[in-house]
């Protein structure tokens, strides 16, 4: 798994450390405002099979991020955008409201 965020990195690093996280990541890609740009150097660095590759995420930039590598795509309802909003402005592969939902998918 890694990170591809537009939180500044350092604050991303650092919630990592608090909760004892980062151990779950390749990389952690903070700062990045352009995540359809980003996300192919990401995958070729670090030879994701996109085709078994899912992008999660809370808004509809995250979605076409995942779209713009042919990966599947999940929306988090808890985080920046509703449901409501994700389905009108997303249409992403999934839309799941809790963590748990991942396992089903």
């Amino acid at each position: 798994m890694t990170i591809l965020s537009s939180c500044f990195h350092y604050e991303l690093l650092r919630e990592l450390k608090t909760f004892d996280l980062k151990k779950y990541f390749l990389r952690v890609f903070g700062s990045v405002h352009d995540k359809v740009a980003k996300i192919p150097d990401v995958v070729r660095w670090l030879n994701f099979d996109v085709g078994r590759t899912i992008v999660i995420g809370d808004m509809a930039h995250d979605i076409d991020a995942g779209r713009s590598i042919g990966a599947k795509t999940v929306a988090l309802t808890w985080g920046y955008y509703l449901r409501e909003r994700l389905e009108r402005e997303a249409s992403p592969d999934y839309i799941i409201d809790s963590l748990p939902e991942i396992l089903l998918l």
